[in-house]
């Protein structure tokens, strides 16, 4: 499968009149993949006007909904994590650093071999130096990669099981070589997402053909020793998703070269611009289309929160549970 992702908004503080940035990921297997991304060119290919793509954040609403509908009709999924920057302080997301930061460095600390311990060191002082802006990314950006992971494979299975036997990622690259904060996030999102795996393992369903993604899959007879203090039952053999080996396949790319990136920025812009109120009711109603249906209690779009965050109305929460009526059913 091909998974698309693109950030949308300015993920800084003090928010003004554009409250919510986000991160989102437009997941599409291979099988259909190369007719999609003909139908999306011939669509938005009258709208470029000499420009090299068509940015999401200049469309009108008749041509939101008409991408929108273009692409439901296919069996992808939208997610996307969102972050309300007026709701957060600089003070509140520094502190969230700076804790993150010192679980790296106490991991570092229980590292015996050298080399491994100064690069944990290392990351964990070029975590701590990030800025809030880009601290804030980051965080959404990982989270984004979680839910992908969790439901993707579970959506999947039921319907194209052959496609979750490789995992293409593509995200928006922000110059023409990787950053240094995207070469720092690159390094760390895998052991984080497998530290989060240990309290919240990947759902399986019970009977579905797992055959293309059991290459990812391993075990032992029981939890390795530095674990075991994690586990429950550490006596018990320990089965894992190797999340490294899923994130292998990673790479930051110039939005311009991949028609995915392209239909993944009109879409988290859609998803922004519908949140913080710069879009119409026509532009955005068909976008919960796209997402798989939400775990009960939450949402279709994730709201990540990086401090005690106070509690006040929430102007788009009508928009969001519009889109959580017409998500996507996860179990067939």
């Amino acid at each position: 499968m091909y998974i698309f992702i693109d950030e949308t908004g300015a993920f800084q503080t003090p928010a003004r009149s554009q409250r919510i940035s986000a991160v989102a990921a437009l997941v599409i297997p291979e099988s259909f993949a190369k007719t999609l991304f003909r139908r999306f060119r011939a669509l938005v290919a009258p709208w470029r006007n000499g420009n090299p793509e068509v940015k999401g954040s200049s469309l009108v609403e008749s041509q939101m909904a008409e991408v929108i509908r273009t692409i439901t009709r296919f069996e992808v999924l939208l997610f996307v994590v969102a972050i309300d920057m007026s709701l957060h302080t600089t003070a509140g997301i520094v502190a969230h650093r700076d804790e993150q930061a010192g679980k790296v460095r106490e991991a570092a600390a229980r590292v015996l071999n050298p080399e491994l311990k100064s690069r944990l060191d290392a990351l964990a002082d070029q975590l701590g130096r990030l800025s809030v802006q880009l601290y804030a990314q980051s965080a959404v950006l990982t989270s984004l990669l979680q839910a992908v992971l969790e439901s993707s494979t579970l959506y999947y299975v039921q319907r194209n099981p052959k496609t979750l036997g490789s995992f293409t990622w593509r995200i928006d690259g922000k110059d023409m070589q990787v950053t240094p904060y995207e070469q720092m996030w690159r390094q760390i999102v895998g052991p984080l997402l497998q530290t989060r795996s240990l309290a919240r393992p990947l759902w399986q369903l019970e009977g579905a053909d797992y055959s293309a993604f059991n290459r990812y899959c391993g075990g032992f007879p029981e939890a390795p020793a530095h674990l075991r203090s994690r586990i429950a039952e550490s006596t018990e053999p320990f089965l894992y998703v190797d999340t490294q080996e899923l994130l292998r396949d990673l790479r930051f790319t110039a939005s311009h070269r991949l028609t995915g990136l392209q239909m993944v920025d009109i879409l988290a812009a859609g998803v922004r611009r519908a949140l913080n109120n710069t879009l119409g009711r026509a532009g955005w109603s068909g976008i919960g289309r796209l997402m798989p249906h939400p775990p009960r209690g939450s949402d279709c779009v994730k709201f990540l929160a990086l401090e005690d965050l106070p509690d006040v109305d929430i102007p788009y929460a009508g928009i969001v549970k519009e889109w959580n009526r017409v998500t996507r059913r996860m179990v067939v």
